[in-house]
């Protein structure tokens, strides 16, 4: 909601481009130069140093919730701060992250703390709200795969960090 208000402020001040960032929840306004948009790095969740993916977005609001900044090891396993309300359990180690792109941050932060729980049936219903995103599921071996709504990628200008 502060995201979102700040955002909506400095659009009745005239401001035209600005990055508001509240903790991880982001609103990119306009352009941050002409013809260049804002670049959002999309953190590798067990490599803080790298990048899974850049996005170069405009006017969108950007969230990404997962299990690598608040978490539980508990007999070796990660257990999430996020709770899934049908079992009332804390979610653990299948879904990784999940990073919505959307009108607003609020839909965006609402929708990536869901997709964390519904994982890859959570991407239609982000399309049936009108926005993009990728969830990051540990696979194999502890591998990161990407799921992704169809069009993100041609919409955002993304580009797959390959380090």
């Amino acid at each position: 909601y502060a995201v979102d208000r700040a955002s909506a402020v400095l659009r009745s001040r005239g401001v035209t481009a600005a990055m508001i960032n509240a903790g991880g929840d982001l609103y990119c306004l306009g352009e941050r130069f002409p013809g260049r948009a804002w670049v959002v790095g999309i953190q590798h969740p067990r490599n803080r140093a790298s990048y899974v993916y850049e996005l170069r977005v405009r006017d969108r609001g950007v969230d990404t919730s997962g299990d690598y900044e608040r978490f539980s090891v508990i007999a070796g396993k990660r257990f999430s701060h996020i709770i899934d309300p049908r079992s009332g359990m804390p979610v653990a180690d299948a879904i990784v992250s999940a990073t919505v792109i959307a009108r607003d941050s609020q839909t965006a932060d609402a929708l990536a703390t869901a997709l964390c729980i519904l994982g890859e049936p959570g991407l239609r219903i982000a399309e049936t709200a009108g926005a993009d995103a990728l969830i990051l599921t540990r696979g194999a071996g502890g591998r990161i795969t990407t799921l992704m709504t169809p069009g993100l990628m041609e919409k955002y200008d993304g580009t797959q960090d390959r380090t």
